[in-house]
């Protein structure tokens, strides 16, 4: 049953204190915990790197998150069986995203490994993990992105735990349409993001735009906030998830772009100019008009159509 505006719950405003207990600390107290064990990973040269790290934890807490209050009174079996299937099909595309992202991570280290160590690694090299400021150096590496790790993970965890925050009913009637493009948008991400990480093969991709991958995780956060909209559970807060995916990801493809020039400007003046005019004819984020010729958006709408297609056919019914 649709809601109707905004339901502020126990008659909190969006600024309490209560709300800002009961959302980002929790947020930022788990993505703190995770700088010691990421660091002792790269201390100890494991060949995980700290994303995929981050991201396979942010992953199992969801898990836990959704399954720890029927562990209270019932046993794992049956409080599995209560997940509602909403929170199923919730928990299934993130299981998906995060595999890719994981996936992707271990593709890029492994094509970085044939040419140079990853910055993360070169922390450790020649001494470094055994002299004392290695935990200061990893910690202003990663430190600074405690925050937006919890504000990107927003719509992630916090639909998990008890609601005692103000959310936005929706007031469609018919909730069905905004799930489908949830779904569609949730599997057009996808799309882009896999063929984001296969350069060689991305179907004209990496011709229109220039980080993918970034394009994808925006639509991807954006399709959580827009799911959980159907399911009456949207905080204003969790508008932050695809704000700061999109401004993170802006800044970071900036600066990467920006070293990649300098780099060639210093060491292959052609090549540098090869790749000005390279990327004059494509975007860094958003693609362009010309994008309409290529294989990609193709196939990406057309998956994205299909899962349409599935989500009102009742296969992925929430019921």
């Amino acid at each position: 049953m649709a809601g109707m505006g905004v339901n502020i719950m126990a008659d909190t405003g969006l600024l309490d204190i209560g709300i800002l207990r009961s959302i980002l600390l929790p947020n930022l107290a788990f993505s703190s915990s995770l700088i010691l064990p990421s660091y002792l990973l790269q201390r100890f040269q494991v060949p995980i790197s700290p994303s995929s790290f981050w991201t396979a934890a942010t992953l199992g807490n969801t898990y836990w998150l959704a399954v720890a209050p029927g562990l209270r009174t019932q046993t794992l079996h049956t409080a599995l069986r209560h997940i509602p299937r909403s929170r199923w099909l919730f928990l299934a595309g993130l299981t998906i995203s995060s595999l890719r992202l994981i996936w992707s991570d271990l593709s890029e280290r492994e094509y970085s490994s044939l040419t140079s160590k990853p910055a993360s690694d070169q922390l450790f090299m020649h001494g470094a993990g055994h002299s004392n400021d290695s935990w200061t150096r990893y910690l202003q590496d990663w430190g600074g992105r405690i925050l937006v790790h919890a504000l990107i993970t927003l719509p992630l965890l916090t639909p998990f735990r008890p609601i005692s925050y103000p959310i936005f009913g929706c007031p469609v009637e018919d909730i069905s349409s905004i799930r489908i493009a949830a779904a569609a948008l949730w599997s057009l991400s996808q799309v882009i993001g896999i063929l984001g990480s296969l350069p060689g093969h991305s179907l004209g991709l990496h011709d229109s735009v220039r980080h993918p991958e970034s394009l994808a995780n925006v639509l991807e956060s954006t399709a959580y906030a827009i799911f959980l909209f159907s399911e009456n559970l949207l905080n204003p807060f969790f508008l932050l998830s695809p704000i700061v995916t999109y401004l993170g990801a802006r800044y970071r493809d900036s600066e990467a772009d920006q070293e990649l020039q300098d780099k060639l400007a210093r060491d292959d003046p052609a090549e540098y100019l090869h790749l000005k005019d390279k990327w004059n004819d494509s975007n860094s984020f958003w693609p362009g008009l010309s994008s309409l010729k290529q294989r990609w958006t193709w196939l990406a709408t057309g998956v994205g159509a299909a899962m349409a297609v599935l989500a009102s056919s009742g296969v992925l019914r929430m019921e």
